[in-house]
């Protein structure tokens, strides 16, 4: 499935539900999508992936797919999703330009390490 079709297969169904705030746990979403930043980048990259986890670390592991830590226009934390040089997140739900995100008030882009991403998922948070 190529990226295209990952983000129009989850954005059919996909609503946002946030964390807990004392709990932040990364996860890969089951249909109907339910889940918050994090989860639609996750998802999105395991479908483009094939469902194939194997491919879905692989893919992160080699910087194919880079989570970002930013800041929205208003000053929210966010994750967002880099992929052949450019982005795509819950808000815009689809590939956009980093220009197109810097116009949208969109800030800070810290990259997120892989073993970060993964630790993430396996355990998640205590406090966010």
């Amino acid at each position: 499935m190529t990226i295209e079709e990952a983000l129009k297969h989850i954005n059919k169904t996909f609503k946002y539900k946030g964390d807990k705030k004392w709990f932040d746990k990364w996860t890969i979403m089951n249909e109907p999508f339910v889940g918050d930043c994090e989860d639609y980048s996750l998802t999105t990259i395991y479908y483009a992936n094939d469902k194939s986890m194997l491919k879905f670390i692989w893919s992160i592991i080699t910087l194919k797919y880079v989570l970002y830590y930013v800041k929205t226009s208003r000053g929210e934390g966010h994750a967002i999703t880099r992929y052949n040089g450019m982005y795509f997140d819950n808000i815009q739900r689809k590939l956009v330009t980093k220009e197109k995100l810097l116009e949208d008030g969109y800030s800070v882009f810290i990259p997120l390490p892989f073993p970060f991403v993964f630790l993430k998922m396996i355990f998640g948070t205590v406090m966010k």
